[in-house]
């Protein structure tokens, strides 16, 4: 009986390690951490921006493009993306006395496969402009069948020029 029980473990064993090693292999090939990116400018009149929160989930009916320059605007832009969200995303803490926080979302949609991005932040000698691109699916694409409203939130140096957003043209 003992060496029955033996042979019978060490074969299940051995059949069990390659699927084993393979989910250990999918998982840690699986993005994940922080969402928070930075991307820096150049001499050329760019400026560096980091990416804080990105979704497809934003909880905004209507296209909005918004410049948040204090604590409690940010709180209800929060509010509003967490109000039915579990784990709710952490509240940014943002210093408003240097930095300016930029929140664009793509209002809702009725698939999956949108994104929004912003692409690079310049400035002019009169205005400094946030350039929005982003990803959607091609005709005949299998998305999935719910409604979505992709966001971004970042933030950049405080400035007193104005700020125009400027999507990329498709």
């Amino acid at each position: 009986m003992k060496t029955y029980i033996r042979k019978h473990f060490r074969n299940r064993n051995s059949s069990l390690i390659l699927p084993m090693f393979l989910l250990l292999l999918l998982f840690s090939s699986c993005k994940g951490g922080s969402q928070s990116q930075s991307n820096p400018g150049n001499s050329n009149g760019e400026v560096s921006f980091q990416t804080h929160a990105k979704g497809s989930h934003s909880n905004y009916d209507q296209k909005t493009e918004m410049i948040i320059t204090s604590t409690s605007e940010l709180d209800k832009v929060f509010s509003k993306i967490n109000s039915n969200r579990q784990p709710k995303e952490p509240v940014l803490d943002i210093d408003f006395s240097e930095r300016t926080v930029a929140f664009i979302t793509a209002g809702q949609l009725s698939t999956g496969g949108f994104t929004v991005e912003v692409d690079r932040i310049e400035d002019t000698d009169t205005e400094r402009i946030i350039y929005i691109g982003g990803t959607s699916p091609k005709p005949g694409d299998n998305v999935t069948m719910v409604l979505t409203s992709p966001f971004t939130m970042i933030s950049f140096e405080k400035t007193e020029l104005p700020i125009r957003f400027e999507y990329k043209r498709k």
